[in-house]
């Protein structure tokens, strides 16, 4: 496992082979079939807020074959992690009441015609900790798909159902910070994305 805030001894923000650390659990021999390991907990205490833990799986069976040789047990480095994790803070997401937009013609959306929706979240953890946005143009009924499209910014995917009636076709994200001077001294108060 790699910590950025902790293993990356030449601070360049790039999870190097040699900066990772490790722990060795071995499989209790003579048992057949699949076997849960306990790792010991990483301690992410000295983390900063929002940086990853990148983790990877070495082993190899009792054939002699390694995760890696079956392609599953990833690597050094983000690209190569068979697992991340982000370090944040347990806070809600608040979705801005004032911070919807719709393009619409008098109130209707015209079939054939691109409009374009927005809307302001108020994330500490930053957008990409989101896994799911829902968008219900036509009402919250849970058995109508009607006027639905979901985005998943930490994916960076963007779908709807057959039956929704939009074709959803791209997404973008930025990042607002809104700051206020009181005596001299600047504060940012607040830190939204859309």
């Amino acid at each position: 496992y790699w910590r950025e805030s902790v293993d990356d001894v030449n601070m360049d923000g790039i999870a190097d082979e040699e900066e990772y650390m490790s722990q060795h659990q071995p499989l209790s021999p003579g048992l057949t079939g699949q076997q849960q390991i306990n790792f010991a907990a990483i301690d992410v205490s000295s983390q900063s807020f929002n940086s990853p833990v990148h983790m990877y799986i070495e082993g190899t069976d009792y054939a002699g074959w390694t995760y890696q040789d079956g392609g599953t047990g990833g690597g050094p480095s983000a690209a190569n992690s068979w697992s991340t994790v982000i370090v944040a803070v347990d806070e809600p997401t608040n979705i801005i009441s004032d911070g919807f937009e719709l393009d619409d013609h008098i109130g209707y959306l015209l079939a054939g015609s691109t409009h374009t929706f927005s809307m302001k979240i108020d994330e500490l953890n930053g957008i990409n900790s989101l896994e799911n946005i829902t968008i219900a143009l036509c009402g919250d009924d849970p058995t109508n798909n009607l006027g639905k499209f979901s985005y998943d910014p930490s994916r960076g995917t963007l779908w709807s159902a057959t039956d929704s009636m939009v074709s959803p076709l791209s997404a973008q994200t930025s990042q607002l910070i809104q700051t206020f001077h009181l005596e001299g001294e600047e504060v940012v108060v607040q830190e939204s994305s859309s």
